[in-house]
């Protein structure tokens, strides 16, 4: 069935061939997803299920196993001409709906004969790359082309390897590309202003001059005198300068926003590091270090969003940060924040998007003249409706 056609567009596949590839390039990260039918597997390794017609979900465990175990040595790819080495690789069950592919979750029984499966190849980086190359080595009987499709921050490109021409080669295009990263949050705070004395007399000279110029015939003189006088209160601005010191410190409620919002940028660039070395690396510069390990739980439990194809989203872009309410215990500053965020993750070549509404206690204390987090609760994370 795979290799016949329809005239009616709507009764048409989403993927017209039982294989394809599908190459995400992240900030972080870079995914190769293969898409292939149980039946083509079988061809290239021993999955050892004898005549069976059905999977059972012990079968179906093998299945998975057997098919990482030789899809991870398959299909290499080079970065900036350096052999790529796969951190990890997942094996899922697969299902064609109206809704695109889906993960068969808890299959009790699956057929043989129709069963599709998809393996996500995961290679950490630590930056956007330069180039990548992705030779294909695994070619079904009966098929001449494999599908491809190629995507990175700015969009996807679809493409095809046959045996002849079974490279695939990404060159990073980007001129605008800022690569995400957390950094520390500073608030610029003034403790005295400065009054320019000098000036401010020849100002009031100048102002006074003006006064008598409109008040008399003989304006001339009294203009001449405004204008000489404005001229040197510009001349001395930078002399003569009496420092006043202010009010130590600014308002909770008036630093409480610009906090906010750093801290909330720097949690969605830090849930990018896929390896956790790098991401605890990625938390050093906002997170107080004795509240790393429990911060960082609660911004992979509370702020990982999964869509409904198993991919993982990544923050796009923060909306609408409000902060509901301050309260201060000590030197700790307590922040009840609500904020929008647009995610997107892409799979098997589809990409979604959704808008999640988080609400969230951040609890920061200024250490060594930066603002730190030191306690983060995840209140609520929902998707707009």
């Amino acid at each position: 069935p795979w290799y016949r056609s329809f005239v009616n567009p709507i009764l048409a596949r989403q993927h017209r061939s039982a294989l394809m590839s599908v190459i995400s390039i992240e900030p972080r990260e870079i995914r190769h997803e293969i898409i292939w039918r149980l039946r083509d597997i079988e061809r290239w390794a021993d999955l050892g299920l004898g005549e069976t017609r059905t999977l059972t979900a012990e079968q179906l465990d093998r299945v998975k196993r057997a098919a990482a175990r030789f899809l991870v040595t398959r299909n290499p790819i080079m970065v900036d001409g350096q052999p790529a080495s796969p951190a990890a690789v997942k094996v899922d069950a697969l299902d064609i709906g109206v809704a695109g592919l889906q993960i068969v979750k808890e299959a009790e029984a699956l057929d043989r004969n129709s069963a599709l499966f998809g393996v996500i190849v995961s290679y950490p980086q630590a930056r956007l790359p330069s180039r990548l190359t992705m030779t294909w080595d695994l070619f079904p009987e009966g098929e001449k082309q494999i599908p491809t499709w190629v995507a990175d921050p700015a969009g996807g490109v679809p493409g095809q390897v046959t045996r002849a021409d079974p490279e695939v080669t990404w060159k990073n295009y980007l001129r605008t590309w800022t690569e995400p990263a957390t950094t520390p949050v500073t608030l610029e705070v003034q403790t005295t202003v400065h009054i320019p004395v000098l000036s401010a007399l020849f100002f009031a000279l100048a102002s006074m001059a003006v006064v008598r110029a409109i008040g008399t015939r003989k304006r001339c003189p009294w203009i001449g005198g405004a204008i000489a006088s404005g001229l040197v209160a510009m001349t001395t601005l930078p002399f003569a300068l009496i420092h006043v010191p202010l009010p130590v410190g600014r308002p909770d409620e008036e630093i409480s926003g610009p906090i906010s919002r750093a801290m909330v940028r720097n949690t969605a660039a830090a849930m990018l590091e896929v390896e956790p070395e790098r991401f605890r690396a990625a938390l050093k510069p906002f997170v107080l270090s004795d509240a790393i390990d429990s911060v960082g739980q609660e911004m992979r439990r509370g702020l990982s969003v999964s869509l409904p194809s198993g991919a993982r989203a990544l923050t796009e872009a923060i909306r609408s940060l409000e902060v509901e309410k301050v309260s201060r215990n000590g030197e700790k500053l307590s922040l009840l924040t609500r904020w929008t965020a647009d995610v997107s993750g892409g799979h098997w070549g589809h990409m979604h998007r959704r808008q999640i509404g988080y609400r969230a206690l951040l609890d920061v204390t200024e250490a060594d003249s930066t603002w730190k987090l030191v306690g983060l609760t995840i209140i609520s994370a929902r998707p707009s409706s």
